[in-house]
């Protein structure tokens, strides 16, 4: 569901209250909302491994935006993808993910 940007709620994200199982964000301008069920079950082997090589791929994408010049490559790059990232921090988790898979 979209909302479009009203004063009120401009820049709104979140939940309301700690036990509503609604949950705003916003995106570029772009509020979107969702509802978030509360997980009742383990995690299965598959999502694990998913959840372990996303914390692979963050730690290295943080350590390339602590160098300021790493830095300064990936906002180029993500610069001359024409679009295809919106951020610099997009580009080199992306880039950080499919290398991973190979």
């Amino acid at each position: 569901m979209r909302i479009k940007t009203v004063f009120p709620v401009k820049g709104m994200s979140g939940k309301a209250d700690k036990d509503d199982e609604l949950v705003f964000s916003t995106r570029y301008g772009t509020i979107h909302a969702w509802e978030m069920k509360v997980k009742e079950q383990e995690f299965t082997d598959a999502q694990t491994a998913v959840h372990e090589k996303f914390k692979r791929v963050n730690a290295l994408v943080m350590a390339d935006f602590a160098d300021p010049e790493k830095k300064k490559e990936w906002e180029e790059k993500a610069r001359q993808s024409n679009g295809k990232y919106k951020t610099a921090r997009g580009c080199a988790f992306a880039h950080y993910w499919a290398a991973e898979e190979a």
